[in-house]
């Protein structure tokens, strides 16, 4: 960034940038003043939600205790979001900005942390869990939606798009993968004694369904909009080759 748009656009305080994100009422401004100061707040925030995430999880893996886990869940999608719309070439794409973005985004999970089933009834706690599951990933989605409105040129059925599309397939990947350990174990009735995370887990098991369901959808729609911008960058081309003077096509 030049000398002149930083005077124009100041780097924006660290708390400042996480409550206007938070609220979502950040603007184009805000996230030009984003910078590696940020970035380092936002992994920091990741790093620690990790952990609280963890730390009443009656068997989590080492990884998941360390709190990297959830660092490793974040970089997954911050690069299958930037690999996807790479193609697009949306205007001012860039891996670290999206990276920074996203980790300032981290800091809701820590409802995860939480240990409800300490002070409530099973039953209780598993619906409270399940709350606590759809408010942040429904408030994740928005702030994420946001960003590439006011940060990119996409918009209409290719943002939803373009922001679905990845969200689907890492859900799909997270179930597969069984990173929460009972999700199968829940589904098929093997589990006697239950815990807080159950409903969670069952939400998060239909919502992977639904996700498998709505990527094909997603996937054409985001297909659609590949050739059509392509299409327009060739036509534009063609146009600017043909309003040249005849001098300027051969030299």
């Amino acid at each position: 960034m030049s000398q002149d748009a930083t005077i124009a656009n100041p780097p924006i305080g660290i708390l400042s940038a996480q409550l206007r994100i938070l609220s979502l009422r950040f603007t184009e401004r805000d996230l030009v003043g984003l910078g590696p100061r940020h970035l380092v707040y936002g992994l920091l925030v990741s790093w620690a939600v990790g952990i609280g995430r963890y730390w009443d999880h009656p068997h989590p893996y080492l990884l998941q205790s360390l709190g990297l886990g959830s660092l490793a869940v974040m970089s997954g999608l911050v690069l299958l979001l930037y690999v996807l719309l790479l193609p697009l070439r949306p205007e001012r794409w860039s891996l670290s900005h999206l990276f920074t973005f996203v980790s300032l985004t981290a800091l809701p999970a820590l409802l995860y942390a939480i240990p409800v089933e300490r002070f409530m009834p099973l039953d209780a706690a598993r619906e409270v869990n399940l709350w606590f599951l759809a408010v942040v990933a429904l408030w994740r989605v928005l702030m994420l939606g946001r960003y590439l409105g006011k940060w990119t040129d996409l918009s209409g059925a290719l943002l939803g798009a373009s922001l679905l599309l990845p969200l689907s397939l890492v859900v799909v990947a997270l179930t597969v993968l069984n990173l929460e350990q009972a999700v199968f174990d829940v589904m098929s009735g093997l589990r006697e004694d239950g815990t807080a995370g159950d409903t969670a887990y069952q939400f998060l098991f239909l919502l992977s369904a639904a996700s498998f369901l709505a990527s094909p959808i997603l996937a054409l729609i985001y297909g659609f909009a590949f050739w059509s911008r392509h299409q327009k960058r060739r036509e534009s081309a063609q146009q600017d080759a043909a309003d040249r003077p005849p001098t300027a096509r051969f030299n």
